[in-house]
């Protein structure tokens, strides 16, 4: 399998882009217009955790489903 390894076509992050946003749009697009091939099968919940002091830090959820990322969300609440 060859894994692409081109960084050229990264967009530019902005400074004031809060994680929501990021993961959402920036992380999703990655995942899910990237060529290698989709696990069909695959329905996952990959939970991370954001450290620091920040409003943002916590847990968080990212969803897999059909394999591919669907959603983001927040998931210290």
């Amino acid at each position: 399998m060859n894994i692409p390894t081109e960084t050229n076509d990264r967009p530019e992050i902005p400074d004031n882009i809060t994680p929501a946003v990021y993961f959402n749009t920036l992380v999703k697009d990655r995942i899910n217009k990237c060529p290698i091939p989709k696990i069909k099968t695959m329905n996952v919940l990959i939970e991370f955790n954001i450290t620091g002091e920040s409003e943002n830090s916590g847990r968080w959820g990212l969803f897999i489903e059909k394999g591919l990322a669907c959603n983001v969300i927040y998931a210290n609440d």
